[in-house]
C-alpha cells in the first residue's frame, strides 16, 4: 500500500519488507487499520523486496459440515492424511476443489481417510463428516499499480529478476514437473 507518498507493506503477512532501520516502520497502533495484529507497515527499501509483491494471494478453505457425495468420476485421490497434509496436497493440485473426510475432529492431527474431489457440492446430512472447499481469489486488475511510481532503474532491475524467475520455472517444469533442485 502507499502511505504519505511512500510504498509500504506489512511485515508478516506480506513478506517482510526489509526496511533499512526498524525505526522507519510505523507503530503497530498506526498500522492496525491495514495490517493484522502485531504487524507494522514498513517502507520497501530494496528492489529485492519488490519481487514478492505480485505473488498470488493464497487460497482459503471454507469449512462445511457434511461430505462431498461419492462419485469416482469426481475423485482425484483417496489417501490417509492429517488435515494439514490434505490442505497441502489440495494446494499443490490445481484440479482440487475440495477434500472431505469422516472424523470426530474438524482438523485431525492424526491421519484419516481423505477424498480429494473435483467438485465442491456438499451434502450436509453426513453426520461426522467434514469438507473443506477451496476458494482461490482472482487476481486484481490493479495488482501492479504499485509499479507506477517506481524509478526506472528499479523497474529495469525488476524486469531482469522476473525474466530470471520465469526461466527457472520453465527449467523446473521441463525437469520432472516442478520438483525443486539446488541452484548453483
Amino acid at each position: 500500500c502507499t502511505w504519505n507518498g511512500g510504498l509500504y507493506r506489512c511485515t508478516k503477512s506480506e513478506g517482510n519488507a526489509q526496511p533499512t532501520a526498524l525505526s522507519e516502520c510505523l507503530a503497530a497502533e498506526d498500522s492496525v487499520k491495514t495490517c493484522s495484529r502485531g504487524e507494522s507497515l514498513c517502507p520497501v527499501q530494496s528492489p529485492a523486496s519488490l519481487a514478492e509483491f505480485s505473488s498470488p494471494e493464497p487460497c482459503v478453505y471454507n469449512y462445511k459440515k457434511g461430505f462431498v457425495p461419492d462419485d469416482s468420476r469426481h475423485d482425484i485421490l483417496v489417501a490417509d492424511m492429517t488435515w494439514f497434509q490434505a490442505k497441502s496436497y489440495c494446494d499443490r493440485t490445481p484440479e482440487c476443489s475440495s477434500f472431505t473426510f469422516e472424523s470426530r475432529d474438524q482438523r485431525p492431527s492424526k491421519p484419516v481417510t481423505v477424498w480429494f474431489k473435483r467438485i465442491s457440492f456438499t451434502d450436509s446430512s453426513g453426520r461426522g463428516w467434514h469438507t473443506y472447499v477451496r476458494s482461490c481469489p482472482q487476481p486484481s486488475p490493479h495488482r501492479f499499480s504499485y509499479l507506477d511510481g517506481l524509478d526506472s532503474s528499479v523497474l529495469k532491475w525488476l524486469e531482469g529478476e522476473l525474466a530470471d524467475q520465469l526461466s527457472y520455472v520453465r527449467h523446473l517444469n521441463a525437469n520432472a514437473g516442478g520438483a525443486a533442485s539446488a541452484v548453483g
